[in-house]
């Protein structure tokens, strides 16, 4: 029988890591971080299930007889690694099926809650609720987060490039999935709030967070020529985490 000392057991309380062959790499990940990503800006659901479906009623395809302001509109299979795809590939949203997807700003914002309508129009990390852990940034509160997805919102647009980063990182994906493998399907995770929000950070300088918002931002510039600044970022995240001799 499997036993584990109490002293290994911390808050929240997941224990699925301390049976995993891996759990040295994931106390080693924690050691010592008493910074989180919720000490940076909070994750949270998106939306509520009923404004979800709700807001399927409010969906239009893009025109030029539309003239007033509108939310390009996205969900998990329209996002990708610091992108999205509105626009290239056709979202699919509760029976419906538009490739330019938009939502007048202002009846939205007249239409709805002020926990979501705060959350669309502020600048924030919008990222996958299911499967991937693929996150891109909303600098402008441009885009409207639909079903089944997850947000951070700042108004510092360093805090949203350093936290896409490292969200986007291999590292983050093999902690979380290990961490809570009881969530994880089909090669995936369902990811909660609480699993990012508590996912640690090691204390960065400011020359450590000025260089790692820098590959980021050049990254989303380069776009599909960004794999060896994506590598490069992963190597830098093993080093910060004191993980590369491992």
């Amino acid at each position: 029988m499997n036993s584990i000392q109490n002293n290994r057991i911390k808050a929240p309380y997941y224990i699925d890591s301390l049976f995993s062959k891996n759990n040295k790499l994931i106390e080693m990940i924690e050691y010592g971080k008493t910074n989180k990503i919720s000490n940076y800006g909070e994750c949270e659901n998106a939306c509520a299930t009923s404004d979800a479906y709700n807001l399927k009623t409010f969906i239009l395809e893009q025109s030029k007889e539309i003239k007033g302001e509108f939310f390009k509109l996205v969900n998990t299979g329209t996002i990708e690694k610091y992108h999205n795809k509105w626009g290239e590939k056709y979202i699919t949203y509760l029976g419906l099926k538009i490739l330019y997807p938009i939502v007048e700003k202002e009846i939205f914002n007249n239409s709805f809650g002020k926990a979501y309508t705060r959350k669309a129009n502020s600048p924030k990390i919008i990222f996958k609720g299911l499967n991937l852990l693929d996150a891109f940034v909303d600098y402008t509160g441009s885009i409207l987060p639909g079903k089944s997805t997850l947000v951070i919102c700042s108004n510092n647009p360093q805090t949203l490039s350093l936290l896409c980063g490292i969200l986007n990182s291999k590292l983050a994906f093999f902690y979380i999935k290990t961490k809570y493998s009881s969530s994880s399907y089909c090669g995936g995770i369902t990811f909660s709030k609480d699993m990012i929000n508590d996912f640690p950070i090691p204390h960065l300088n400011e020359t450590e967070k000025t260089l790692l918002v820098d590959i980021v931002d050049k990254i989303i510039h380069y776009h599909k020529d960004s794999y060896l600044l994506k590598q490069k970022l992963d190597v830098i995240l093993y080093k910060l985490y004191n993980l590369w001799s491992y």
